[in-house]
C-alpha cells in the first residue's frame, strides 16, 4: 500500500494489517498468559485486553460503559506506535472490525501501584487519537472516580474524542460480579475460567492492583485545622487533598460492597456523573462552610440510598 498512515477508523482491516507489515503502525499482540514479569504495567495491559476479547459477558460491561458498540469482531494490541507520533508508544490498542472495516477504536493507556495519570501525557494521547481518528481514549490506574465519564485529572480532549476512566478495582469488581450467582453469570463455562484466572491475577499483591488505603497528606492537616478555628480557603492544596480522598474513600467503599453483595453499588450524585470537577469544587465549598463531607451509596434494589456523612468538627 502506497499511501500513508493518516486515520483509523474507516481502514479496511486487511489495510491496518499492511501498516502493521510495512511498520507505519508498531505492535505487539496481547496474550491473556504475557510473558513479562508480573507486576509491570504491559502485563496488566495483555491481561485486561485479551480477557476483554475472550470473555463476552466482561467485554460486554465494559464496553457498554464506554459506548463500544458490542458486534463485530475484536482485535486487541500492546505497545503500539503510530508513524504520525514515533516517540509516543501506546500501552493498548482495541478495535473493533465489521464487515472487514475499522468501525470503532480505543487507546488504552494504563497506570498501576502508586502511578498516577499525568495531564501532559493524557493531553498528547488525545491529540494523538484525533490525529489518528480513534474516537476514545480509556485510561485505566489505582484512581477512582464515581462514573466512568469522569477523569481523575482535568484534561481537555479535542472535539471528536471521548475520555473514559475506570480503576482496576473498578474492574476487578466487574469480574467478580459475572462470577457471583445472580443473573450476570457468564455463560460459557470456558469463559467462567478465563475469568477467574484474570481475577486471581488482578487479586495477586504483586500485579500492582491495589484498593484505597491511605487519605492524602493534606487530611490531617484539615482535620486539625477545623478543630483549631484555622478558616480554610477553597485554594488551599490541603483541602483538595482531603476532599479527594473522601471521594476515592467512597468509591472503594461502593466496590467493596459491590464484590460483597454480587451487584454493582453506585455512589455520588447523579449531577456530577460527567463532571468530577464540579463535584470537586462542592465538596470543597461544603466542607469549608459546614465541616461535613457526604456520600450516597445507591445499591440496586434497595428501599433506598445509603447516605454516609463525616461529620470533621468535634462537637
Amino acid at each position: 500500500m502506497d499511501k500513508k498512515f493518516k486515520k483509523v477508523v474507516g481502514l479496511k482491516k486487511t489495510e491496518f494489517d499492511q501498516l502493521v507489515c510495512s511498520g507505519e503502525i508498531k505492535l505487539r499482540k496481547a496474550r491473556l498468559i504475557p510473558l513479562q514479569k508480573p507486576g509491570d504495567e504491559m502485563v496488566l495491559t495483555s491481561v485486561l485486553l485479551s480477557s476483554l476479547r475472550l470473555v463476552k459477558e466482561f467485554r460486554k460491561m465494559i464496553f457498554s460503559s464506554a459506548k463500544i458498540p458490542a458486534g463485530g469482531q475484536i482485535f486487541v494490541f500492546t505497545e503500539v506506535i503510530f508513524s504520525l507520533y514515533p516517540d509516543s508508544r501506546i500501552d493498548g490498542l482495541l478495535l473493533v472490525v465489521s464487515g472487514g472495516i475499522i468501525k470503532d477504536a480505543a487507546i488504552f493507556e494504563m497506570k498501576n501501584g502508586r502511578d498516577e495519570l499525568n495531564k501532559e501525557q493524557m493531553e498528547k494521547y488525545s491529540r494523538l487519537a484525533k490525529d489518528c481518528s480513534i474516537p476514545k481514549v480509556i485510561t485505566i490506574s489505582n484512581q477512582f472516580v464515581s462514573e466512568p465519564t469522569q477523569c481523575p485529572i482535568n484534561v481537555r480532549c479535542p472535539k471528536g474524542v471521548s475520555l473514559y476512566h475506570f480503576s482496576w478495582s473498578y474492574l476487578l469488581t466487574i469480574a467478580h460480579i459475572l462470577l457471583f450467582d445472580n443473573e450476570t453469570n457468564i455463560a460459557d463455562k470456558d469463559q467462567v475460567e478465563m475469568m477467574k484466572e484474570v481475577v486471581l491475577y488482578l487479586e495477586n499483591k504483586k500485579s500492582g492492583v491495589c484498593g484505597f488505603n491511605q487519605m492524602k497528606e493534606g487530611w490531617k492537616e484539615v482535620i486539625e485545622g477545623i478543630n483549631t478555628g484555622k478558616q480554610l480557603k477553597l485554594a488551599d492544596l490541603n483541602v483538595n487533598d482531603t476532599v479527594l480522598s473522601w471521594q476515592q474513600e467512597e468509591k472503594d467503599m461502593a466496590l467493596i460492597l459491590s464484590r460483597k453483595l454480587g451487584v454493582f453499588v453506585n455512589s455520588g450524585d447523579f449531577k456530577y456523573k460527567n463532571n468530577l470537577m464540579l463535584r470537586l469544587e462542592d465538596d470543597k465549598k461544603k466542607l469549608i462552610n459546614d465541616k461535613v463531607l457526604t456520600s450516597v451509596l445507591r445499591v440496586r434494589r434497595a428501599i433506598s440510598d445509603i447516605s454516609v456523612i463525616a461529620l470533621l468538627e468535634n462537637v
